[in-house]
């Protein structure tokens, strides 16, 4: 994914980090559950990462297409078919904005 395709802001860049590559892990099978420290290094790699805000970033998506289990860096993310709908919007914009 074209870091810049992501938003512009650090931490809706890092939510649309954790509903791509759960809804891509967790829908090939890899996982039913993809851990923090994945979303997190998915995060890093791409240059969103914010480091201070990554827990207040990532707590915000529970109940919004994806569930949060578990505490601190063992958390882990499942995505559901709203958060699978979330994705898929996301990955429609990235792809108009390639077209451009």
């Amino acid at each position: 994914m074209p870091t810049r395709s992501l938003s512009s802001k650090k931490q809706q860049a890092m939510r649309e980090v954790a509903y791509l590559v759960a809804a891509g892990r967790q829908a090939i099978g890899l996982e039913e559950f993809t851990g923090w420290k994945t979303i997190r290094d998915t995060c890093e790699n791409r240059g969103v990462l914010d480091s201070s805000n990554f827990g207040l970033a990532m707590g915000k998506l529970d109940g919004e297409g994806l569930r949060i289990k578990g505490k601190g860096a063992a958390r882990e993310l499942k995505i559901n078919a709203a958060g699978y709908e979330k994705a898929g919007e996301i990955i429609i914009r990235m792809a108009g904005e390639g077209a451009k």
